[in-house]
């Protein structure tokens, strides 16, 4: 019996930890068919837009959160990995902040337009006041 109590506890400590990660997804913007492959380089993250001199396709629309307390860098770096997952270099029109759930009173989450560039040598991210993740 003590065993099965062990256990449950056990269970129980991993599903309220797996509950607490963080996610993301990349919802595809309607119409749009930009088949771009997935890439291991980082993901520049800017709050405006970009100018119209700078050509690029969206990919979609991207989404991060947490389920559970934590620093908005947690959703950014799960976001960075689905940009890339979906072949995105830039997350554009960044937004973050918090957000109420049912066991938390402030998880962050952010949410952006995940966006490949054209030329994206000749893109500085730190121009834009950009961060990599």
């Amino acid at each position: 019996m003590k065993q099965a109590a062990v256990i449950g506890l056990a269970c129980l400590l991993v599903l309220a930890v797996s509950a607490c990660a963080a996610r993301s997804q990349v919802r595809p913007q309607k119409g749009n068919s930009v088949a771009a492959a997935s890439h291991n380089e980082p993901v520049c993250f800017i709050q405006g837009p970009l100018p119209s001199s700078i050509e690029y396709q969206v990919i979609g629309q991207i989404l991060g959160s947490k389920r559970w307390y934590g620093s908005s860098s947690e959703v950014l770096s799960v976001m960075a990995n689905e940009a890339r997952r979906v072949g995105a270099d830039v997350v554009m029109k960044l937004v973050t902040g918090t957000d109420v759930n049912v066991i938390a009173w402030a998880r962050p989450v952010g949410e952006g337009t995940a966006v490949k560039l054209k030329d994206k040598d000749s893109f500085d991210c730190k121009y834009y006041d950009g961060r990599f993740f």
